[in-house]
This record gives C-alpha cells, sequence and structure tokens, in this order.
C-alpha cells in the first residue's frame, strides 16, 4: 500500500489530530524566532556607548607650603669689639652698604705680615735668584752630558739618545694604532719608525765599534815611566755618570718650572717642588689674612630691608649671626609635596597658593626649585622645593611664616580628544578601543596622553565624534 493510498482511508479524527499537531510545531518554531530576535534586540539596547569629544584636562597636585623671602644672616668673620652698627631693623639697604665693623686692628696687622712674606717669596730678587738657579742648573746639566760624553764617546751617545727618542715615538704610534686600526697616519709612523730603529740600531753597533777599535786608544792611554797602558772607564763609571745626566737634567726642569711660575705667577696645582710649595702656603695665609680682614666689616649682600640687629657699639661680639637682610620685594614659598607626586612637582609648572589666613584670596606663583633628595622630618619624607609668588610680600600683607595650601598644575591642556577610561583595552604594548560602526565593531588601536580619574588624552587613532562602545570584557 503507497503512502497515498494510506492516507485516504485515515478517519477524521485523525486527520485533525494531525493538523493540531502541525499547529503546535509551526507555533513552537515561530516562538523560538521571535525569542532569538528579541534576545538580540535586547542585547544590542543594553550596549553602552560614549562619543569621542574635545575638551579640557587639568592634572594637579596638592601640598603646604610656608611664605618666605630671600633671606641673608649676617656675621662677623673674626672676634672682636664692635666700633659701629649703622642700620637699624626696618631700615632698606642696598648691595654693598656697610652695616656694621668691629675693631680691625688685630686684623690687620695678621694681613700686613702675611703680604710681607708672600711678596718675599716673589720679589724682584727671588725672580733674579730662581733665575740663577736655572742657569746653573742648565750648566750642571751640560755638564753631567759631557762627562758621559766623554766617557762612551759621542758617536756612542748620539745614537743611544735618537734611539731612546725614536723608541718613545713608536711607542706613542703603536698605542693610536691600537686604538684605532684603521688610522692610515699611525700605522706609517709605526712602519717609519721601526724602519728607523733599525738603521739607528746598525749605527749605534758601528759606533761601539769604532769605540773599542780607535776611541779609547785616543783617549784612554796612560803612560808612565814603565810604560803605557789602557784605562778603559768601567761599567760602573758609566752608571754613575747616566745617574747624574737624569738627576741634572730633573733638577733642570724644576729650576725652569720655579722659574716660569715665578714669572707668570701661576704654579701647577699638582707640584711638588719645596721653593713652589712654599709659595703656595704663603698665598694661602694671605687669602685668609685677607678674608679675616674683610670679615671685620658686614656689607649688605643683596638689596632689601633689615629685620634684625642684634649688636650695639662696644659690645664683644664672635662669629655668629648678629644682622638680618631680607629682600621683601619678591615673595616666595617653602613647599611640601606627598612623594607620590615627585613627578608633578617639577620647576617651571604654574602653582595656585590660598593662605590659611586669607582662605578667600588666591596668589599664583611658579615652581622656581625642587630639591633632588626628598626632605625628612621625624618619621615623615616630602618633596621638597619652593614657589616664586607674582606678587610682592607687602601685597600680600601677612607675616613670613604664613602657612598655605599650594596646588600645582602639571598640565592644563585645552581643545584635546577625550575617551572615556572604561573604553581603553590595554595589549601588550598599546591600548585599543571597540570603535562602534555600521558594520558592527572594530577593535581599533589608539595612542594616548595623559589620564585623569575618568578620561584619557587620544593622541591618535580616534577622531571627534567616533562612537566606542564600553566595559566589553575581552576574554584572555
Amino acid at each position: 500500500m503507497n503512502v497515498t493510498t494510506w492516507l485516504s482511508k485515515l478517519p477524521k479524527t485523525a486527520w485533525a489530530g494531525i493538523a493540531l499537531g502541525v499547529l503546535i510545531i509551526a507555533g513552537v518554531s515561530g516562538y523560538s524566532v521571535y525569542a532569538s530576535q528579541q534576545e538580540a534586540a535586547a542585547e544590542e539596547s543594553s550596549l553602552q556607548t560614549a562619543i569621542v569629544t574635545r575638551g579640557e584636562m587639568i592634572l594637579s597636585a596638592s601640598g603646604t607650603g610656608l611664605l618666605s623671602a630671600e633671606e641673608e644672616e649676617l656675621a662677623f668673620k673674626v672676634s672682636g669689639t664692635v666700633l659701629g652698627v649703622y642700620v637699624q631693623a626696618g631700615d632698606t639697604v642696598q648691595a654693598g652698604d656697610l652695616l656694621a665693623e668691629v675693631d680691625p686692628t688685630e686684623a690687620q696687622a695678621d694681613y700686613e705680615t702675611a703680604k710681607r712674606a708672600y711678596m718675599e717669596l716673589n720679589s724682584p730678587a727671588a725672580i733674579a735668584s730662581a733665575l740663577d738657579s736655572l742657569a746653573q742648573a742648565q750648566k750642571d746639566y751640560t755638564d753631567a752630558k759631557n762627562v758621559l760624553e766623554y766617557l762612551v764617546s759621542p758617536d756612542v751617545l748620539y745614537w743611544e739618545q735618537k734611539i731612546a727618542e725614536a723608541q718613545k715615538t713608536l711607542e706613542t704610534a703603536q698605542a693610536q694604532l691600537n686604538a684605532n686600526p684603521n688610522d692610515t697616519e699611525a700605522k706609517k709612523k709605526v712602519e717609519t719608525t721601526t724602519a728607523y730603529l733599525q738603521d739607528a740600531a746598525v749605527s749605534l753597533n758601528e759606533a761601539r765599534n769604532d769605540y773599542y777599535n780607535e776611541y779609547v786608544f785616543e783617549n784612554f792611554v796612560k803612560r808612565s815611566k814603565d810604560g803605557s797602558y789602557l784605562t778603559i772607564p768601567t761599567e760602573e763609571d758609566i752608571y754613575i755618570a747616566r745617574l747624574a745626566i737624569d738627576d741634572a737634567q730633573a733638577m733642570l726642569a724644576d729650576a725652569r718650572i720655579v722659574y716660569d711660575a715665578m714669572i707668570s705667577a701661576e704654579i701647577p696645582e699638582d707640584t711638588s717642588i719645596p721653593s713652589l710649595l712654599e709659595i703656595q702656603a704663603a698665598k694661602r695665609a694671605l687669602d685668609d689674612a685677607q678674608e679675616k680682614l674683610d670679615g671685620t666689616k658686614i656689607l649688605a649682600p643683596i638689596n632689601g630691608t633689615v629685620l634684625t640687629v642684634d649688636i650695639a657699639v662696644g659690645d664683644e661680639t664672635d662669629t655668629g649671626m648678629v644682622i638680618t637682610v631680607a629682600d621683601l620685594s619678591q615673595a616666595y614659598l617653602e613647599l611640601y609635596m606627598d612623594e607620590s607626586d615627585w613627578d608633578k612637582t617639577v620647576a617651571g609648572y604654574p602653582a595656585e597658593v590660598t593662605f590659611d589666613a586669607l582662605p578667600d584670596s588666591t596668589f599664583t606663583g611658579t615652581v622656581s626649585s625642587v630639591d633632588s633628595e626628598l626632605y625628612t622630618s621625624g618619621n615623615s619624607t616630602a618633596v621638597h622645593g619652593t614657589v616664586s609668588l607674582d606678587v610682592p610680600l607687602s601685597e600680600i600683607n601677612l607675616p613670613i611664616g604664613a602657612s598655605a595650601s599650594v596646588e600645582i598644575i602639571s598640565m592644563d591642556a585645552k581643545n584635546i580628544l577625550l575617551v572615556p577610561l572604561e573604553a581603553l583595552h590595554q595589549t601588550e604594548n598599546s591600548y585599543a578601543v571597540f570603535l562602534v560602526t555600521e558594520n558592527g565593531f572594530t577593535f581599533q588601536y589608539i595612542e594616548i596622553g595623559a589620564q585623569n580619574e575618568l578620561y584619557a588624552e587620544v593622541k591618535s587613532g580616534l577622531n571627534e565624534g567616533d562612537t566606542v562602545a564600553l566595559g566589553i570584557e575581552i576574554e584572555q
């Protein structure tokens, strides 16, 4: 029986059941498609996005400060009786003004003694004596050279000296060539000097042969009533003569250095020559005496205002602080920042200052210096620096030492592209976002700059108005 025949014989009740089954299957299938579409729509509607916009980013760090001014604590450099005090607290002074002085009698006497000792060592007579010593050293060297020349012969001494000079030249050239194997000039110098040394060695050997075959018979034959005999110089005689030349040469070099130093008044710092060391010591003593004599007076080091005067005429004083001068035209803060803000505390950064006593006023300034080491007080540490304020101390109208809050502005950028931090995905070497397009998502690599708590600066990779997805997690 075929399918058609079989279906034709089914009763009407069976046909009704089959129809109902078909309707149920169709309904279940339609609901599945509908549910899937609704789930996709719900997922799409729950996706959060953000627009890349232009805006401003300010990065700052907070710290504390104390109002200060350029202040100089002044003291005498010698003890003594105060002869004069020429200022009082509140006076304005100019740099170089005489503020006070003590009795200079003892310091003046010490200075005159030191000056006389130094001048004697550098007097025309002392210079003439140095010239005589140079001439004598030159004569001693010539005599020593003549003695050795007589003992070994002029030719032998000549070639010995030439070989010694050539060996030094070869050492220098070889060192240059070792340092730079491509130095053609050094290579040529090595070759020519090596060849010269070979020829000079032959010449020295010939001179020695002539010495034993001719020179000794011409110069060292002694005659007596018993006959003639040779008195050839011994090795010890020649050795002593060579040492005499070395000593005479060293003495000549020292004598020349001494004379040149006295003429130029410039003594080599690393000298070990006794006469020059004596001059150096005398010069140091003279400088010390001059400093003490100058130290009997206190001069204003800066333009400013006298803050304190702690001496009076007739007082016996030592080298402690007695006068304080400050430049009140320029106010600045002693700045203290948390060490975590080290990278935001940089000389040249702008600052905003609010004094505790003037909470409604904000003053501007610039970080002028930052210490290279952390400031330590008790168990705490901080970054220490200074802030130069843009107004004089007189406009602030607060005492030195007034406390303040300080805001250091490390970045104040306007009209920059900003993207929420929530959109960023950090990769191995860069950052990326999911860029929303008409066709879905694009994984877009970008370059970012500064960041704050909410946004990052976009350097490249996105344009103003782009839409980026937020909160998408990437499976690792």
